[in-house]
């Protein structure tokens, strides 16, 4: 019965870059449920779901609850995700649930960056399409789900404002790495895309 209450089908991406994929769940407003024990889903962690349409919806777990058996075992164990959606937002103040003492201002679209505790005050150059800054956007978004990520979130930004000049990308892109060396689980899927910017 509770099967068909799971229509959705979603990714979780943890922290340390590990996914699961293809599992049912109910997705809702701000509340995501699925009845999966072996997946742990932990707060920080993203979760994806693609729409039949082909849109992809990405949200951020800022809350996650494991219930036991209820209700005389007619429910059985599941987690209640509390999530934030972080696909549609252009410029969107939330709150860095890794560490509740730090406030995240992430913008998406041409010229992405995530500000953290600071005001961005940055000019931008737009002589590049807006293809050669999506991997930047995508970039961010996933520095946004590792913990103190200052460091990291700088280079990509350094990286991104430096397109236009080889020399100095060269430069802002192995401080890049030597920022993720860490959490390479995580970027390395962006590593060859960005070594065609070299």
């Amino acid at each position: 019965m509770l099967n068909r209450l799971l229509s959705d089908e979603i990714e979780v991406i943890k922290k340390d870059g590990t996914t699961f994929d293809k599992i049912k769940a109910s997705v809702q407003k701000d509340n995501i449920y699925l009845f999966n024990r072996e997946v742990i889903v932990d707060e920080g962690d993203q979760i994806i779901r693609k729409l039949p349409n082909g849109k992809i919806e990405k949200y951020i777990v800022y809350e996650a609850n494991f219930h036991s058996s209820g209700l005389a075992a007619v429910i059985p164990a599941h987690y209640q995700l509390k999530v934030k959606k972080i696909t549609d937002y252009k410029v969107e103040k939330i709150t860095d649930y890794s560490d509740s003492s730090r406030n995240v201002i992430i913008k998406t679209g041409d010229n992405a960056r995530i500000s953290i505790d600071s005001i961005d005050y940055s000019v931008h150059n737009n002589a590049l399409g807006k293809t050669e800054y999506k991997i930047f956007e995508d970039l961010l978004v996933k520095a946004s789900i590792v913990r103190d990520n200052a460091e990291i979130i700088n280079a990509i930004k350094e990286m991104r404002d430096a397109l236009n000049n080889k020399e100095t990308f060269k430069d802002k892109y192995n401080n890049f790495i030597q920022a993720i060396a860490n959490h390479i689980t995580i970027f390395a899927p962006f590593i060859s895309e960005l070594t065609k910017f070299l």
